[in-house]
């Protein structure tokens, strides 16, 4: 009587089957790859994210996908993992379509153990191409924003409830012989107070009550055109003060 064996094989080829429609179907790539880092198996969408066919692909190093100013760096970090057994990984590196088109990739790589030794290398990657680009392109709005605090005269700062400064930065603290960590740390009042003693402490509670507030104030024989206003979170609550000062002297 094999009945229960028979039922255990079908069993698992139901499985089977199942696995192999969840690797041909998934919308991720996954990849197998020996030690040498030649590609044993692949799955259509990985194939199609590089516009070659998937015979193709089966025997290349994956290495000659990655962009070359690449290559060294990623050939390095699975070396890595491999000498020093590293079970798993996650990696960002960019590789070339067929047509030249960059594509970047977050990849988990795992480490196949068998009988103590390692028998092959599974990759499961996703194209992150899109929130490279939009990193991209922060990075630099970032980078103009910063060329314009260091070169306009302006100076930018940030508080929390408390009135201490949190950010403090532009071209307008170096006439006043002043750099960023002089007054980093400090409270509003420390750092400006009038001629006649008068500080800007009522100007951030009004700026924390969420009103936005303009003064003309003097520091140090210089005269800026102060502009403060709620600094808020993601879910709008205001969490300090933000501030531009423009010098008009």
């Amino acid at each position: 009587d094999i009945t229960n064996k028979k039922r255990a094989d079908l069993k698992a080829q139901t499985t089977h089957k199942r696995l192999e429609q969840l690797f041909e179907q998934a919308n991720d790539i996954i990849f197998n790859i020996d030690l040498q880092g030649r590609f044993t198996r692949g799955n259509p969408v990985g194939a199609r994210l590089v516009k070659r066919p998937l015979e193709k692909i089966i025997g290349m190093n994956f290495l000659d996908l990655v962009r070359p100013g690449y290559r060294k760096a990623a050939a390095q970090f699975y070396m890595r993992q491999i000498t020093e057994r590293i079970p798993s990984t996650y990696y960002e590196y960019p590789v070339l379509a067929s047509d030249g088109e960059e594509i970047w990739l977050g990849q988990y790589v795992q480490l196949i153990i068998e009988d103590g030794k390692i028998a092959n290398i599974q990759a499961v990657a996703r194209n992150i191409t899109d929130r490279k680009r939009t990193e991209d392109a922060l990075r630099a709005s970032e980078e103009r924003v910063r060329a314009v605090v260091a070169n306009a005269p302006i100076i930018v700062w940030a508080a929390d409830p408390n009135g201490v400064l949190t950010f403090c930065d532009g071209h307008g603290l170096e006439p006043l012989g002043l750099k960023p960590a002089d007054v980093m740390g400090q409270t509003l009042p420390t750092v400006y107070t009038d001629e006649n003693g008068v500080t800007l402490e009522m100007e951030l509670d009004r700026a924390l009550a969420g009103e936005t507030v303009q003064k003309e104030v003097s520091v140090r024989n210089r005269v800026f055109d102060s502009w403060s206003a709620p600094l808020r979170d993601a879910k709008n609550a205001i969490v300090g003060v933000m501030g531009v000062a423009v010098d008009i002297t």
